[in-house]
């Protein structure tokens, strides 16, 4: 009699629908986790997939390369025939910096990676960087001697082998960013280039109190009154600031490695020397050039 009473019969009817509500909300709520359990899933597969798409293709671009001083023999190769086809006299001058090296053994005595520097000389010291057609190749020229120094640098303070090849190409992108970018001196050039010009002194004031090398050969080398050829040089253009920027990390890291310091030392200055007297004796330049490779043959 009590089950059947209207009262009861409607309790039992909310009772149910509430299990029932109570079951949907239930299967709702495990619904939502288990969605975004499949959505977390799913984004996650999805950003390692990306992520794993990425290292391929850089992993490809970077096999594309090969290592850095493949990549630089091709890259001088290249230029140096692009360079022949504008301009027959800048080929020629690189074709007898080139028969110099063949005829001291730099190919088979200098370290690979000053040999390719030396390539990269023989194409800087030719090319008419003043013709606007020829000086993207002169500053791409540069960019491949200033990435080989950056990277020796990292050598010299110690790193692999590995960490020497990651660092080439760091240096490279950077430099060709700031080269393309180039925002023209400041208004602080006279002090910079002053500034930097104490340190080149301060490197020949180093050589001549730890080494025996000679530089009495040198027109400029004992200029050391202001302004100094270094200062007036450093004056002239954004390559010559930039390059200098690189010889001193080079240069400096090579105090790590008492072996290759002297060496190092030398090929600075021979090299700096160099360019201070190329434009008026070309001939006292490149002896001064190969001086500067010639020092290097002592190192591994």
């Amino acid at each position: 009699m009590l089950l059947s009473s209207p009262c009861v019969t409607i309790f039992l009817v909310l009772f149910a629908f509430t299990l029932l509500s109570s079951e949907v909300k239930h299967v709702r709520a495990k619904n939502n986790v288990e969605g975004r359990k499949r959505g977390l899933k799913a984004s996650k597969k999805s950003t390692l997939k990306s992520e794993k798409k990425s290292k391929k293709s850089k992993k490809s671009f970077q096999t594309e390369r090969g290592d850095f001083l493949s990549f630089t023999f091709n890259m001088l190769d290249q230029l140096e025939k692009e360079v022949c086809e504008i301009n027959e006299e800048n080929c020629q001058a690189v074709k007898i910096f080139q028969e110099g090296g063949i005829e001291r053994g730099y190919q088979n005595l200098l370290p690979t990676r000053y040999y390719a520097n030396f390539r990269a000389m023989c194409l800087a010291y030719s090319v008419d960087f003043r013709n606007p057609e020829l000086y993207p190749y002169f500053l791409k020229v540069l960019r491949l001697h200033r990435t080989l120094g950056l990277g020796d640098g990292l050598r010299l303070l110690g790193n692999t082998e590995k960490i020497v090849e990651k660092g080439y190409w760091h240096h490279y992108n950077l430099l060709e960013l700031e080269d393309n970018n180039d925002p023209g001196p400041g208004d602080g050039l006279s002090t910079y280039c002053s500034y930097t010009s104490d340190e080149y002194e301060q490197l020949k004031k180093f050589a001549v109190d730890n080494f025996e090398e000679d530089f009495s050969s040198s027109l400029t080398f004992g200029l050391n009154s202001p302004p100094t050829p270094f200062y007036s040089f450093c004056m002239l253009s954004y390559p010559v600031r930039s390059d200098w920027e690189h010889h001193r990390k080079q240069m400096v890291s090579s105090l790590m490695s008492s072996d290759s310091t002297e060496a190092i030392v030398q090929y600075t200055i021979w090299h700096w020397e160099s360019l201070f007297v190329f434009a008026s004796s070309a001939v006292i330049g490149s002896a001064q050039l190969f001086n500067s490779f010639d020092v290097l043959l002592n190192i591994q």
